[in-house]
């Protein structure tokens, strides 16, 4: 009403709020949320959720029964790996897939990996890979006082499965280590690696932590590291080591499955807890002397929302 009498209603950014607010308004009890999500949605819509957010077994009694129900599952890591995620996490997943084998006519994944694992959980012939993209980011200048090369940096949050003990043990295996950047914010089940970061004999001098860094630095000291280390236990995808490459930094990744699916050759793998192998490929890099495989396939959002619609496709 307001657009309207400003003169402002025929403006797509102001019809599209019009929109938004009145959806973002209603409401209903929950023994009315069957009535009101037929009055709202159209006949033979996609519901499509991707966050595990309301996937409840309320929510999809009340959905109608021409709806085409959809879920994307990012990975397993709360069922293969319960000591890294909070409590109660994989208990909350494994009743997810129960309802999902049970409801759901698709579920998307983001990995052959990722497919094979769901495959002992919900029917094989309902789920797709449809690999995630990458999204071209300009990297920031980095700060002038800012490091030179050689320097790598480790991108993620600072939790038990990114294995960053196993970096700092490498670190300390060096005779004249170069400089290790860790990007993320400070996770969760990590006290003791807290502790060891707080006093480490190199923070501030060879090991330094960033918190706070948005897309754009993080870009910046990405494009200009000797190379990405991601010593992961364990992956859905893993964006960072395909986020390098597309800025011309070569990945140091651990040998998983979904790495291998998603470099192949283009690789240079190590096992997750072999911190001399580590920092030997360390070394031969900051020297100069390491092989460096080709440049991957860079996958796009165009071919991933591509093999989305082709999913929900029946």
């Amino acid at each position: 009403m307001v657009s309207r009498l400003t003169g402002n209603g025929q403006r797509m950014r102001h019809r599209v709020e019009a929109d938004l607010r009145s959806v973002c308004l209603a409401r209903a009890l929950p023994s009315l949320l069957p009535k009101m999500l037929r009055a709202w949605l159209p006949k033979s819509c996609v519901y499509l959720n991707v966050g595990h957010s309301n996937y409840s077994d309320r929510v999809l009694r009340a959905l109608p029964q021409d709806v085409t129900n959809a879920l994307m599952v990012h990975d397993t890591i709360p069922l293969d790996h319960p000591g890294f995620v909070v409590p109660g996490r994989s208990d909350q997943m494994r009743a997810m897939l129960i309802r999902a084998a049970q409801a759901a006519d698709r579920v998307i994944v983001p990995s052959i990996a990722v497919q094979a694992r769901l495959s002992q959980h919900i029917d094989p012939d309902k789920l797709l890979v449809a690999p995630l993209g990458i999204t071209p980011l300009a990297a920031e200048p980095l700060p002038i006082n800012a490091s030179s090369k050689p320097y790598f940096v480790v991108i993620g949050t600072i939790e038990p499965r990114k294995n960053h003990r196993m970096l700092l043990e490498a670190w300390s295996l060096l005779q004249d280590p170069p400089e290790l950047h860790i990007i993320g914010r400070r996770g969760w089940r990590n006290t003791e690696l807290f502790a060891l970061l707080d006093q480490h004999p190199l923070q501030g001098s060879k090991i330094f932590e960033h918190n706070q860094m948005d897309d754009g630095e993080a870009h910046g000291y990405l494009a200009g590291a000797t190379a990405l280390l991601m010593p992961s236990y364990a992956e859905g995808f893993g964006l960072p080591p395909l986020e390098a490459w597309a800025l011309g930094t070569p990945a140091v990744v651990s040998d998983l499955p979904v790495f291998r699916e998603t470099l192949g050759a283009c690789g240079i793998y190590v096992d997750a807890d072999d911190a001399y192998a580590w920092s030997t490929i360390i070394r031969r890099l900051t020297e100069g002397t390491q092989t460096l495989p080709a440049t991957p396939k860079i996958p796009t959002w165009r071919e991933h929302f591509e093999a989305v619609e082709q999913a929900l496709r029946f």
